[in-house]
């Protein structure tokens, strides 16, 4: 055993006129060739609209109502804690907090040194070589260095086709090489235009831990990393735990008021709220953020929570499957269904904010196309391309999960628009889990989730969902793949947003293999005091750094 011994501007968004502070890692910032710079993040303040009136900024903040633990309220399960089999912000999110990878992602200072302290490139971008942090300790005493690394690697390598980590962000790597301890170099076949997205998302694993557990590391829970916060337990279906970490490797610059956290799954909207009133948790986080309906149960709060709402990048979307014998493998049959569809309605009139995309690839995204024009709602149209189409009256299920942002309302809704046009419909609303196991085998007609764009880079969503296919949509598109292989290898910013804008532009002529139907706005809402809610514009939130400051309003 090894001896014993971390686009756009954020939008840390709380409510009132103070200034909030994170104490967040001051790491060293990067380039290619390894130059390094000190560099601290820090948040903005957006002053947020919600229901409720706002206190006066006199208000005296109350110590915190849970005291050293912060209860965490999420309505979206977590399916599996294997590291590297994460799809969704709540994976992410539980990534964070306890295992951390090479290069972070600063919504300040963009991507800055965490495990490594450097990096650069050779001149095609083709092999990658990162220098380590020294002194840095997994929590069950095994010191940080290249085999962790390598042991991470290898099992990417090993399941590229099966995990989402690997298909997601790592098309391109093909090998790895252990230059000595604390130097460790990535191959790859091609360039890679979102390595560091793709290192970002990437947390190392305990080499000593995985040879003597294997997956039993997650399966039997005996999961450790070298972040902020330790992992305690995951209770499926209804929370995970973490403590805090006393002997974190950068503690002088994140030392936590709180010594555990805790994140609670809900799936009851008005009770999450009615338990966060009555103290027993202290962070509502619901994907898509909280019901509109239900923010009027926060008024007569003020003085003790803060509403956050913001403009996201997190969209709401349908896929169709287009397999052989599907009425969605016809082209006029998915146009029927966009154009069938009235969006605006059910933005104004059931999710009750937000606003109606132009394609899959938000005006929040590197590479955003403002040149389509979306779909308009036209039901004569519709009935028209209907008729025109191989479609025969087949029965088609409408598909979402539980934790869909009012899912249930949504899809009924389309569905009467749908049959309105000729469409024969039903609603099927499931949980996480099986939507996700309907997803990787292809059993479905249409299904509708909610998904953000981690750091601005469409590449994961265009990669995993389009061209590997990840959802089993069928829809196979030469010129689509080709240029997001293009998009996937070139280096260049301003070519690589062009290529992604033509791929959007065919996503949007070929209504296929997704459908956008609503870009968020999003309120969450914290206790007073809370801090450190470091999240991009796009809703790709970390609580890596969360904190609890009594002066802040």
């Amino acid at each position: 055993m090894k001896s014993r011994n971390n686009i756009f501007v954020v939008f840390l968004v709380m409510m009132l006129v103070c200034s909030l502070f994170v104490s967040c890692s001051k790491s060293e910032s990067t380039t290619t060739s390894g130059d390094a710079a000190s560099t601290s993040a820090a948040t903005s303040v957006e002053n947020t609209e919600a229901t409720a009136d706002t206190a006066t900024s006199g208000s005296e903040v109350p110590p915190p109502r849970g005291g050293k633990t912060l209860t965490v309220a999420f309505s979206e399960n977590v399916v599996n804690i294997d590291p590297l089999d994460q799809s969704n912000m709540i994976g992410s999110l539980q990534n964070n907090m306890y295992i951390e990878p090479l290069v972070f992602y600063s919504s300040v200072g963009g991507y800055v040194p965490c495990l490594a302290t450097s990096w650069e490139s050779n001149e095609d971008g083709t092999e990658w070589t990162f220098h380590l942090r020294e002194g840095v300790y997994f929590h069950n005493g095994e010191e940080f260095d290249s085999a962790d690394c390598a042991v991470t690697f290898q099992r990417i390598l090993d399941n590229l086709t099966t995990l989402n980590n690997p298909l997601q962000y790592w098309p391109s790597l093909i090998g790895y090489e252990v230059i000595d301890k604390y130097t460790f170099k990535i191959i790859l076949s091609e360039p890679q235009s979102a390595i560091l997205a793709s290192l970002y998302l990437t947390p190392i694993l305990p080499n000593e831990a995985f040879e003597e557990y294997g997956t039993k590391l997650w399966t039997d829970q005996h999961l450790v990393g070298t972040g902020p916060w330790k992992f305690v337990q995951w209770i499926d279906g209804q929370y995970i735990e973490f403590e805090k970490n006393e002997n974190y490797w950068d503690k002088e610059n994140y030392d936590p008021y709180y010594d555990r956290i805790i994140f609670r799954y809900t799936k009851e909207p008005a009770s999450t709220v009615a338990s966060h009133i009555a103290g027993d948790i202290q962070l509502n986080i619901s994907s898509g953020g909280i019901n509109p309906d239900i923010l009027p149960l926060y008024k007569g709060t003020e003085d003790i929570i803060n509403m956050i709402s913001f403009d996201s990048g997190q969209e709401m979307y349908v896929g169709f499957s287009c397999k052989e014998g599907s009425p969605f493998a016809d082209k006029k049959v998915r146009e029927a269904f966009d154009y069938a569809i009235d969006r605006q309605a059910i933005i104004d009139n059931i999710i009750g904010s937000g606003k109606v995309p132009n394609g899959v690839i938000t005006d929040t995204v590197d590479g955003y196309n403002p040149d389509l024009q979306g779909y308009t709602y036209d039901p004569e149209k519709a009935k028209q391309l209907l008729a025109e189409s191989s479609y025969n009256g087949e029965e088609i299920t409408l598909m979402c999960n539980t934790s869909l942002l009012k899912g249930e309302a949504i899809m009924l809704a389309m569905s009467e628009m749908l049959n309105a046009v000729g469409f024969n419909t039903n609603v099927q609303v499931v949980e996480v889990a099986v939507l996700n196991n309907v997803r990787k085998t292809g059993d479905y007609d249409v299904f509708a989730v909610a998904w953000m764009f981690a750091a601005s880079d469409p590449g994961q969503f265009l990669t995993l969902r389009v061209m590997n296919d990840g959802h089993h949509t069928f829809y196979q598109n030469e010129e689509l793949n080709d240029l997001i292989a293009q998009s996937n290898k070139e280096m260049d910013p301003e070519k690589r947003a062009e290529l992604v804008r033509q791929c959007a532009q065919i996503m949007d002529e070929e209504h296929a293999p997704y459908s956008a139907f609503a870009q968020l706005r999003i309120t969450y809402a914290a206790d007073k005091g809370i801090v450190g809610l470091e999240g991009l514009y796009d809703d790709w939130f970390t609580l890596k750094y969360v904190d609890y400051d009594p002066t802040a309003k």
